[in-house]
């Protein structure tokens, strides 16, 4: 795991996060691509700098890895501009406010393949 503060107007900017990757892997490389795409480059700072502790709060735990975790990959900088916050569809099912983290569940839907928003561009 890991901790990254990014400027909410980056991550708009990028697009978000892909809404492409079900499972374990992948994401983080795909955020990576989006950071690059944008001129921010995602870095690692010194230990001797901060330190976090994990919380431990209920979640979803992937059954396993994406299998299609590298085929994704490839499309990231097609995708980015198309598929991610702007395609993001959700509805509310529960948010938790709590003393040092807010706890959000929703759930999670695509009405329309990400590669046929690439098209009708």
């Amino acid at each position: 795991g890991g901790v990254n503060m990014i400027r909410s107007d980056v991550i708009v900017k990028a697009n978000g996060f892909s809404n492409r990757f079900f499972g374990w892997g992948g994401e983080d490389n795909d955020f990576d691509g989006r950071m690059k795409a944008v001129g921010t480059r995602m870095g690692q700072r010194a230990k001797s700098l901060g330190r976090y502790r994990s919380i431990t709060v209920g979640h979803y735990r992937s059954p396993g890895f994406a299998e299609d975790r590298f085929d994704l990959l490839k499309y990231t900088n097609k995708m980015q501009p198309y598929e991610g916050l702007s395609s993001l569809k959700y509805r509310l099912i529960k948010r938790v406010e709590s003393a040092g983290y807010i706890l959000v569940n929703v759930e999670m839907w695509q009405t329309e393949d990400p590669e046929l928003l690439v098209q009708k561009s």
